[in-house]
């Protein structure tokens, strides 16, 4: 895939053009920072009502404009609070990848006072 710093750089500047600095400011510098994840293109937002309003008014103005530039699947809109969530969930996975399964479920039964280990 072409290096996307290089395209959203060049989607922002027609965003710019296209639309006022107040609406560009709000919700459409977000563009800025999109990465790939999946074959995906992702936005990040700093919350919900962000995520809803770029959504609604002008994420298919910009998956259009990303179309015109490089192939992808989607073009999803998640916030800091789904980036980090799903960080959490990608160490854990990569923990239980990298140790011993049996020694992790060892201390999480030893850590418990539902469990008892007899020997």
């Amino acid at each position: 895939m072409k290096n996307l710093t290089v395209i959203s750089k060049n989607i922002c500047d027609l965003l710019k053009e296209e639309y006022n600095e107040v609406i560009y400011k709000a919700w459409l510098f977000f563009t800025e920072n999109a990465f790939i994840e999946d074959e995906n293109i992702v936005i990040t937002v700093p919350n919900h009502y962000i995520k809803e309003t770029l959504g609604e008014r002008y994420l298919s103005h910009i998956e259009d404009l990303y179309r015109t530039k490089v192939d992808f699947s989607r073009l999803i809109v998640k916030t800091d609070s789904e980036i980090n969530e799903s960080k959490k969930h990608n160490t854990l996975e990569e923990y239980l990848e990298s140790e011993n399964t049996s020694a992790f479920l060892e201390k999480i039964m030893l850590s418990s006072n539902k469990f008892s280990v007899s020997f």
